[in-house]
């Protein structure tokens, strides 16, 4: 891609299970485990209960619904595979009947194009077919453009997003997403299992951003 460099933003894994009782998840293993300060459980009438955990110092925070657990590093400009993920870890052995659907791994990285109409031009450029027919059909300059692309099959993909920061900006924000259908009961399978995927994903993420245009 070309881009002058790429600066690591947000880390966000996001797990699918099938329902849990939120008010029911052991509090006590957390509090005394993980080195979250904030701990919050919101009643049942907000979809159907939500637990809240997060850490000013970690720049870390996890939000557990009925069904879905999301965990978010804020931890901007540190490498990636320098990320400590040893309170998601701890979270997920805390918990119980956990059974997961599916997982997603995101990477969220800053970039800066050198091309003369900024990020929005750079991608009409090269993801937008016939851009100049599109400004000809409508009598008007395309200000920007954003890009979206999908790999895969539909239990299994990768999702790539090109999104510029502002209209007019020379910074772009590309996201690499990575869907995975699977069943796992085991939390220490699960824990491999993400660690696994979680290197696999972040060595093609970096492939892949040298064979993109």
């Amino acid at each position: 891609m070309n881009v002058t460099e790429f600066r690591p933003q947000s880390l966000n894994i996001v797990f699918l299970y099938d329902p849990v009782e939120v008010k029911k998840l052991p509090l006590d293993p957390i509090k005394t485990s993980t080195k979250f300060d904030l701990i919050s459980l919101f009643p049942n009438d907000v979809m159907g209960g939500v637990l809240v955990l997060a850490s000013d110092p970690l720049k870390a925070k996890i939000t557990i619904q009925s069904n879905r657990l999301e965990y978010v590093d804020e931890q901007h400009d540190v490498p990636f595979h320098d990320r400590n993920l040893d309170e998601l870890w701890k979270v997920l052995r805390s918990m119980q009947s956990f059974s997961i659907q599916s997982f997603g791994i995101n990477f969220f990285l800053l970039n800066t194009s050198t091309h003369d109409k900024g990020a929005g031009g750079f991608i009409a450029e090269h993801y937008i077919k016939n851009a100049a027919a599109l400004e000809a059909q409508f009598a008007q300059p395309m200000l920007s453009a954003s890009a979206r692309i999908l790999f895969g099959t539909q239990d299994h993909y990768r999702d790539l997003r090109m999104t510029p920061i502002e209209i007019g900006s020379k910074d772009l924000q590309f996201q690499y997403h990575l869907h995975q259908e699977m069943r796992i009961a085991e939390t220490e399978k699960l824990i491999q299992t993400i660690k696994q995927s979680f290197e696999a994903s972040w060595k093609e993420c970096q492939q892949w951003l040298t064979k993109l245009p």
